[in-house]
């Protein structure tokens, strides 16, 4: 599972193209903009399901191991799902709707793992185990989102909303790769060097060490990223807040200069310098 996540994270990265977070941080979002999002996303998970079904086998052999090819085979669906349910989650960031994404997430994760891995685990089912439980969750997920948030399904492209979610898009994906092979490579050699066993466990040391720091930075990320694109247009006010954050006086700071930007600006600056 640990060899085959290392593909699948890659294909992550050209999932959407960025797609989600331009329909977070667009000022303007009309119902062509979700439309063409729905399709492109779809596409590119269609594609991506094709193109890991297909190289399966091949990635096996990398490896040498073929015990990775179906279950490249089957994970390979979860982009389908994930693409057919990127842009109702996006739309449901972009509105703030933190409460209902976190219930669809509790009940993809309750329905996928609890109720179907670890029975599967128990009945020494081994690595499918993950591999249905992670599938089951993404179906789940897909059919929460795509009920709550609602948007069309019908097909459509048109060539100036592609070029406006794609060209903030594309930014966004050329940092995620970048990110994705400092904080990889390491799983990769290890999976070539050693063996899938010595993986699984570095994977599972890795993640547990991470944990605390991956969640508390996962839910901040994913709160002020949508907050700070709804105050785009406030500078004065995404300055200060920003500073804040950065600030180990911030308290103060707000105490002293109120909504003053300039001034709460000139005592962070202050304060970074020291």
């Amino acid at each position: 599972m640990g060899m085959a996540m290392i593909f699948t994270g890659i294909a992550g990265l050209f999932s959407n193209l960025g797609i989600g977070p331009a329909i977070i941080q667009r000022r303007s979002l009309t119902t062509a903009h979700i439309r063409v999002a729905v399709t492109l996303s779809t596409i590119l998970g269609s594609i991506l399901t094709l193109v890991l079904w297909n190289s399966a086998g091949s990635i096996a052999l990398l490896y040498g191991d073929y015990r990775i090819s179906p279950i490249l085979k089957l994970i390979s669906l979860s982009f389908l799902l994930n693409g057919l349910s990127s842009t109702s989650r996006s739309l449901l960031h972009r509105t703030l709707q933190f409460k209902k994404l976190f219930f669809i997430e509790i009940a993809a994760n309750i329905f996928g793992y609890f109720t179907l891995s670890i029975p599967m685990a128990i009945l020494d089912y081994g690595v499918w185990s993950l591999v249905f439980g992670m599938l089951f969750s993404s179906t789940i997920s897909c059919v929460l989102l795509v009920s709550v948030a609602r948007p069309s399904l019908i097909p459509f492209l048109r060539k100036k909303e592609i070029g406006e979610l794609i060209g903030f898009g594309t930014g966004m994906t050329l940092i995620s790769i970048t990110n994705y092979a400092a904080t990889h490579v390491d799983y990769f050699i290890i999976g070539k060097m050693l063996s899938a066993r010595d993986l699984g466990l570095y994977a599972r040391a890795y993640q547990l060490m991470l944990l605390p720091l991956s969640r508390f930075a996962g839910a901040l990320t994913t709160v002020l990223f949508p907050a700070y694109a709804e105050l785009q247009n406030e500078t004065n006010r995404i300055s200060l807040i920003y500073f804040k954050a950065v600030s180990a006086d911030g308290d103060c700071c707000l105490s002293h200069y109120g909504w003053n930007g300039r001034m709460c600006r000139i005592h962070c600056n202050r304060l970074l310098r020291a």
